[in-house]
């Protein structure tokens, strides 16, 4: 079996792989229909095909694995294996090839999201030092009407001023923590944009109807206000700012995923009328906390 970063021509192989692996795995009737029209595979290759892995026999591509890179943090996933290829040790040697990788780079944590239902799942991922952290609730609401008007780094530029005020917060999170790529594969590609409150405090790197977000839906990849006595309020303007641009771009509906471990960001959210949709757990390696303390208001779901 040969592991390697995947190829330009190869990422609609890829893509169908992974919907294929995890549409059978959760039992679809048709699992090439998986994240329907979301793209997930190709919008993260794009910007970074050397953290997209493969895995082949010959000819016959059978797994792929993508690392994402947060600065200091690392995101494994998704980590798909074609369903005739289950249970032979390709998983394992992409978790490995993939780790290998992140080690390299010096990150000092790998979170992933994972099946709380599945022990197959959480089993796997715990062999390579992976610890359960809290279960995450994928969450989701209506766009309401709103004639706010959020300041983007669209709208502003992202040069390297905004770039550092970012890191700023997320770093006063985890230190290092930084989401500088993920803005310019958001940007760059044309999928969304990045909410910024206006005294720096906070800010929220949204897929709008494109990229990793489906027809119709904001996907809020990344959220977070830095932490003080104002962290409560900010988190309330930043979602509000947030549902402005969405309904901006006339956008139905909002999602997003938080570590039900972060008490006060998950009641937030509970309160202003979002609904889980479906749970997963969040797993760390170490076995770290990361920037899921009770108290930190952040949005991910490491998806």
């Amino acid at each position: 079996m040969e592991i390697r970063a995947v190829g330009p021509d190869e990422l609609d192989a890829v893509d169908r792989l992974v919907r294929v692996a995890f549409g059978t795995f959760l039992g679809l009737p048709d699992p090439t229909q998986a994240f329907g029209d979301a793209d997930v595979v190709r919008t993260r290759a794009r910007h970074s095909p050397e953290d997209t892995l493969v895995a082949l026999e010959g000819d016959a591509l059978v797994g792929a694995v993508q690392v994402v890179r947060w600065g200091s943090a690392s995101v494994l996933g998704p980590l798909a294996v074609a369903p005739e290829r289950w249970d032979s040790g390709v998983g394992r040697a992409l978790i490995g090839a993939a780790l290998a990788r992140v080690d390299a780079s010096g990150a000092t944590l790998t979170g992933l999201f994972t099946f709380p239902s599945s022990p197959k799942h959480v089993m796997l991922y715990h062999r390579f030092g992976f610890a359960p952290q809290h279960l995450v609730a994928v969450m989701a609401r209506a766009v309401a009407p709103s004639d706010r008007a959020p300041t983007t780094l669209a709208g502003v530029g992202a040069g390297p001023s905004e770039l550092a005020a970012l890191a700023a917060v997320s770093g006063a999170l985890y230190p290092g923590l930084d989401l500088s790529r993920e803005v310019a594969a958001v940007l760059g590609q044309g999928i969304g944009d990045v909410v910024v409150l206006d005294d720096g405090r906070g800010f929220a790197l949204c897929h709008l109807g494109a990229g990793e977000a489906a027809s119709g839906v904001c996907y809020v990849k990344f959220a977070a206000v830095a932490p003080g006595p104002s962290a409560s309020g900010d988190f309330a303007a930043l979602l509000s700012d947030v549902e402005a641009l969405a309904h901006r771009a006339g956008l139905a509906t909002i999602e997003a995923g938080v570590d039900t471990g972060r008490t006060a960001a998950y009641a937030a959210l509970s309160g202003w009328g979002w609904r889980t949709q479906f749970l997963g757990v969040r797993m760390s390696r170490p076995d770290l906390v990361g920037w899921s303390a009770p108290s930190a208001y952040v949005l991910d779901d490491l998806r």
